[in-house]
């Protein structure tokens, strides 16, 4: 080989590792750019659902998650990252911002947030906060946020009625607070004031009065449902007060006496200390199908369709109590046991009822309780949640917010090993105690030939 072809030859082999090196290097950069994600796992369970996916990409104005974690919650934060990158990946505008409260409590206070923990979701300049980060909640409230309306809710006072600002245990401040996290705004209003009630509310609330109602308030109330108005109406037993005409307007009707629960064996595991505590266990009504936990009803009263009224709602009994249960129209004095022939009535008997009728080109909805107490601080808690689930549900369907997304959390089963008979005990005796004895003796056997040897 001549001078001319080395040289050319070291020329060829400088000039491809260049390229090479040129090519790798356009290929680092191109992929700091772009990437592209495959979700492998079963189901796609690290992407987002389809619904969720076409919510995002139905967003003109970017989503920002603000998360209040310190800076030594490392693992919190990057699972923050981890799910905002769910996100990001069908909505590139969508940001985290990470805020210790503890450096920053003048942000923390401007956010409204007390405690560590806490997240926010942002939508251009609105923004609410996150009872969880999964991402049923996240999608449902991106929904409200686009609405940009905040449900209104007219709480009726005046009538010594349990109060959403009142911060003992008789009141409802806890469950306002909950409310106010997902975007709800309770008003106080007294109808003597201003002889009527907004007409652009979501719905009115009447949290069992202890004094009557006057006779004109009450024909503001009927004239309220008249024109289309929703209205949520907890009742305590045999204190309508004053309230009778509005009964019989939806053609409803109470019954005296108090409910009792006879499952000891129920009331034991719910830790339930008196039988007047109604535990209520099956859901059937359309609206709290999806319930699994347990909610509590202490002291309430039966609510039932009156026969002897003709009206254009639809009913739907919502709360049913338990077969051993029965209304007990006497005194509670000493052992109580159920005496039909006096008069008791036997459950399964109705605690809640669900109104609907089409009105001004939409449906009304209206829902009355036999019960207050399950809202309240001391019990809004009970049933390992689930009178605070019960009272979501309750607020979202009267505020027409029950159409939101119902996204199910992706789960894992292929993380799950479910074997068939007596499979996984075939398993354990040949993996706990048959390899072990295997290699045993394996080792016994050479140790005895080596000793021959």
């Amino acid at each position: 080989m001549n001078t001319k072809q080395t040289a050319a030859r070291h020329l060829n082999q400088l000039v491809f590792y260049i390229l090479l090196i040129c090519v790798i290097g356009l290929t680092a950069w191109l992929s700091t750019r772009y990437s592209q994600t495959i979700d492998v796992s079963f189901g796609q369970r690290n992407t987002l659902t389809e619904p969720t996916q076409q919510l995002l990409k139905s967003l003109d104005e970017p989503v920002n998650f603000i998360a209040y974690l310190s800076d030594d919650k490392t693992e919190l934060q990057a699972g923050m990252r981890k799910l905002v990158a769910k996100y990001q990946q069908f909505k590139p505008d969508t940001t985290l911002e990470i805020i210790d409260p503890n450096l920053n409590p003048v942000r923390a206070k401007a956010d409204n947030v007390l405690s560590e923990g806490r997240v926010l979701i942002q939508l251009g300049d609105r923004s609410e906060k996150l009872s969880s980060v999964d991402e049923s909640t996240v999608a449902n409230t991106l929904q409200r946020l686009l609405r940009n309306a905040v449900p209104r809710i007219i709480v009726l006072e005046g009538h010594q009625e349990r109060s959403p600002f009142d911060n003992t245990s008789s009141g409802l401040s806890k469950l306002r607070e909950r409310l106010a996290d997902r975007g709800f705004r309770l008003q106080p209003h007294a109808i003597l004031k201003t002889q009527s009630i907004p007409d652009d509310s979501s719905f009115v609330l009447i949290a069992s009065p202890r004094t009557p109602y006057l006779p004109t308030e009450a024909e503001v109330i009927k004239q309220y449902l008249k024109d289309g108005g929703n209205l949520l109406w907890l009742t305590e037993p045999d204190t309508i007060a004053g309230l009778e005409p509005v009964l019989e307007q939806l053609g409803l009707r109470t019954l005296k006496g108090t409910l009792l629960d006879g499952n000891q064996a129920l009331q034991d595991m719910l830790g339930i200390k008196h039988p007047a505590v109604i535990p209520v266990i099956q859901y059937e009504h359309p609206l709290l199908k999806d319930m699994q936990s347990p909610t509590l009803f202490p002291f309430a009263g039966v609510i039932e369709v009156n026969p002897e009224t003709i009206t254009n709602w639809q009913y739907s009994p919502m709360l049913i109590t338990g077969e051993s249960s029965w209304l007990e129209s006497g005194e509670l004095t000493g052992e109580v046991t159920p005496d039909y022939a006096a008069g008791d009535k036997p459950g399964p008997l109705s605690i809640g009822m669900s109104l609907s009728r089409e009105a001004n080109d939409k449906q009304q909805r209206v829902i009355v309780l036999g019960d207050s107490d399950f809202m309240l601080n001391q019990f809004i808690g009970a049933g390992n949640g689930g009178n605070l689930e019960l009272s979501n549900k309750l607020f979202d369907w009267l505020s027409q917010s029950d159409d939101l997304l119902k996204i199910k959390t992706a789960r894992a089963p292929d993380t799950e090993l479910k074997m068939l008979g007596n499979s996984l005990n075939v398993l354990a005796i040949v993996f706990l105690f048959g390899l072990p004895l295997l290699l045993v003796i394996i080792g016994t056997v050479r140790w005895w030939i080596r000793r021959r040897r």
